[in-house]
């Protein structure tokens, strides 16, 4: 962080009138949670080039996480003014919309990113997972459907896609789709999510064999992911091995030292194996962590 922090004021003092170093100054605030700074940012980014959409786009997704939800939707207007097809601010805009209840609302912004974006996948898993949240298993199908034929290297759609269906128990289905995502991109690093989906759909299924197979997939499509060693070490001490599980947290933390997700759930398999005192141990561990991150 200190180091960003310096580099960006090292950029701001040799380009000030730069409205994309301002724009990357206040997204950089907004993730430091530094919301007076990062509003003050994107008012200066605007004022060099008020017609600068990703700023525009950047600021609502700000004010709408804050809860200004009105705000918000002039910035997404404000943009949308300035470029009608911009998939970004419809789809946040709609997205906000559907958070707030308005769901005639999102439908009718993610219908209008489909007409201008009718080939990006991006836009029909937006719109699948709307009608998903609303309940409508049907339309979100059909939105699902529709992105994975007009994209089908769009590996996102399937795993929300197979997702779902996992959710409603259409296990044969959920199966089917994980396959064609990760037949579309094999060994890719963005199969990650399928791989892993699949397994625990397999382990809710009862074939551990199948899960672990899939896992080893995953860790091979991504050598070094995190997150599919701490899947699997979740899955090992929900099977009562404790010892494999512990073996797959250390390794995911010899790659993330830092990972907070990690540490909490590697102290609560000890403690759920009555452990306290390695869970406490664990827990000083990630207290250090912490500090020297």
């Amino acid at each position: 962080g200190a180091a960003a922090r310096r580099c960006l004021d090292l950029a701001l003092a040799c380009a000030p009138r730069s409205y994309y170093v301002w724009q990357v100054s206040g997204q950089w605030h907004r993730r430091q949670g530094q919301l007076s700074s990062a509003r003050e940012a994107f008012r200066r980014s605007l004022q060099l080039n008020g017609a600068n959409v990703a700023t525009l786009h950047a600021w609502g997704v700000l004010e709408w996480r804050c809860g200004h939800t009105d705000l918000a939707a002039t910035l997404f207007q404000q943009g949308l003014h300035i470029q009608p097809h911009n998939k970004y601010l419809l789809q946040s805009w709609a997205c906000m919309e559907a958070r707030c209840g308005s769901a005639a609302s999102a439908s009718r912004l993610f219908a209008a990113a489909a007409r201008k974006q009718s080939a990006d996948g991006a836009v029909w898993q937006a719109r699948g997972m709307h009608y998903r949240a609303q309940g409508d298993v049907e339309r979100a199908r059909r939105a699902f459907a529709t992105g994975c034929s007009l994209e089908p290297t769009h590996t996102p759609l399937f795993h929300a896609w197979g997702s779902m269906e996992a959710e409603v128990s259409n296990v044969t289905a959920a199966r089917a789709i994980f396959q064609r995502g990760v037949w579309e991109r094999p060994s890719h690093p963005r199969t990650v999510g399928l791989w892993v989906s699949w397994a625990l759909l397999e382990e809710r299924c009862g074939d551990l064999k199948a899960a672990r197979e899939y896992l080893r997939a995953a860790l091979r499509a991504e050598r070094f992911c995190v997150f599919a060693r701490a899947a699997w070490a979740a899955l090992e001490a929900r099977q009562g091995d404790c010892a494999a599980s512990r073996q797959l947290y250390e390794d995911a933390l010899r790659i993330d030292p830092a990972n907070r997700g990690v540490w909490s759930s590697y102290e609560a398999m000890e403690r759920a194996a009555r452990r306290p005192a390695a869970a406490d141990l664990i827990h000083a561990r990630s207290r250090r962590a912490a500090d020297l991150a």
